[in-house]
């Protein structure tokens, strides 16, 4: 699997801080994940990236995440 870069490292800080502030339960296992930028992608998936950039941008968040699971899914 893989992590995109960009807004999505923000996106990780964050969680991991509210981790460690006990705001957020964590899972016993942390699964490590290459990174990968905006042109490391596929055109597909980079086309996936950048509807759901426009949906976190319109705040359609369900929409944005399912675009990333899909992106996921093709790593």
């Amino acid at each position: 699997m893989a992590a995109i870069t960009r807004r999505g490292a923000a996106v990780v800080i964050s969680i991991r801080q509210n981790v460690r502030q006990g705001k957020v339960a964590c899972c016993d296992k942390v699964f490590a994940m290459a990174v990968k930028n905006e042109k490391e992608l596929s055109e597909t998936q980079r086309n996936l990236w950048l509807k759901a950039v426009a949906a976190v941008e319109m705040r359609n968040l369900g929409y944005a995440i399912s675009l990333l699971q899909e992106i996921l899914k093709q790593e």
